[in-house]
């Protein structure tokens, strides 16, 4: 999956669910969790979202 497309299907499962487990976003996008850390930490400085102990939350309004 394509670094892109992966944060787009992350912002919209958080948008429904507001917040996701670090477990339930890896198993959810067959990823691993080193990967999904990567990730986080790069939407998290970009203010997406926010990582929290264990999982992330969505951050404010994000189109």
């Amino acid at each position: 999956m394509i670094l892109i497309d992966r944060w787009m299907k992350i912002l919209e499962y958080l948008k429904e669910k507001k917040f996701a487990t670090v477990e339930e976003m890896m198993e959810n996008f067959k990823i691993s969790r080193s990967t999904l850390r990567r990730d986080l930490i790069a939407m998290e400085e970009r203010g997406h979202i926010k990582r929290t102990r264990g999982g992330a939350e969505i951050v404010g309004k994000i189109i």
